[in-house]
């Protein structure tokens, strides 16, 4: 249950509106780490942005894994005050381990974060 709980999560908060179905790409972070995303990345191009890989998820445990944690990310004034958090899910490509380190990364921040759940799995969509 809680799987699909989680399943269900992501797909909603990283899916896309116009096809009604979701769609995610690979891309990759500051620190040069591959990861699921939804939309561009800060820092990308446009040019960048385009030319991320589509990927679709799957249930097929030989396809590439991924695990996925929320962070509860603080919201913030222009002027400076913070006025809540909203939740934010993770998807980081590889195993439990690797999310634990990305999970750390942004606990770190003094950003509260849920446990690492997966294994969930995908595949590179051909160009």
């Amino acid at each position: 249950m809680t799987k699909t709980v989680a399943m269900l999560a992501l797909a909603l908060t990283l899916a896309g509106c116009a096809s009604g179905a979701p769609k995610m790409w690979v891309g990759k972070n500051a620190q040069g780490n591959e990861i699921l995303t939804a939309r561009c990345i800060p820092q990308q191009s446009p040019s960048e942005c385009s030319a991320m890989q589509t990927v679709t998820i799957t249930k097929v445990a030989t396809d590439e894994e991924f695990w996925i944690f929320e962070a509860q990310v603080e919201l913030r004034a222009n002027i400076g005050f913070s006025y809540g958090r909203v939740p934010r899910h993770f998807a980081s490509i590889g195993n439990q381990e690797r999310c634990e380190v990305a999970r750390a990364e942004v606990t770190a921040t003094a950003t509260p974060t849920g446990p690492c759940q997966g294994p969930f799995y995908f595949r590179r969509d051909k160009a």
